[in-house]
């Protein structure tokens, strides 16, 4: 259904009815983050946490939200004209 990518922090993907894929992912000391954006065009970040007593969170982001964490992410899986075709 998806595809991850990740950061420092940490999340998990959403089920959505239509497959997503993910756009940079990052990892740290506190966790993975990866940024997927759906079919519809719509973009979410999944922080998935290595702390045992933690849960991993979805977090919708606004395009502007997406582009900033595309940045900071260090694992570019797709082209930023790709991940955010328009922009």
């Amino acid at each position: 259904m998806t595809s991850p990518a990740a950061s420092s922090t940490s999340a998990s993907a959403a089920s959505t009815s239509q497959p997503s894929w993910a756009a940079a992912a990052g990892s740290g000391s506190a966790g993975r983050a990866f940024l997927f954006r759906t079919l519809k065009g719509n973009y979410f970040a999944q922080f998935q946490s290595t702390w045992p007593a933690e849960r991993d969170r979805l977090l919708p982001l606004s395009q502007d939200e997406a582009m900033r964490l595309y940045g900071e992410l260090p694992e570019k899986k797709v082209s930023f004209e790709e991940a955010f075709p328009g922009a």
